[in-house]
């Protein structure tokens, strides 16, 4: 994990994860292919993980594109559960808080949550 990269103490210790893979490691979340929803749920938990040490992370920022790969993860590995689309929104609200909505994220969002969430938000 990131953790690990950045703990390091080899030769290479003053490498640091950079936006790019944490990016990375979150669509790898997303495009997984299980239908599993446990499998589904463990691959959202690893994003989740990634997404919250990146957020706490010295050498690197958060940006739209983090946001939508985050989304993205929500969109696609909760489907079927009760929590679907209070995940989804609650990554959006963040993503609203934090100022990172972009026109990819809206038409993502709106596309995945039921329109009476929508009327809500």
């Amino acid at each position: 994990h990131m953790d690990q990269i950045s703990r390091d103490k080899g030769p290479d210790s003053c490498v640091k994860p950079e936006v790019v893979s944490y990016t990375n490691v979150l669509w790898a979340c997303a495009v997984t292919p299980t239908t599993d929803v446990r499998e589904q749920l463990k691959n959202f938990a690893v994003a989740i993980d990634t997404f919250n040490h990146l957020r706490t992370s010295e050498h690197c920022e958060t940006d739209h594109v983090i946001y939508n790969r985050l989304l993205m993860c929500g969109i696609v590995l909760g489907r079927g559960t009760k929590s679907h689309s209070k995940i989804i929104t609650q990554v959006f609200q963040l993503c609203c808080r934090d100022g990172f909505v972009d026109e990819r994220i809206l038409q993502h969002f709106c596309k995945a949550v039921p329109p009476d969430i929508l009327l809500n938000i």
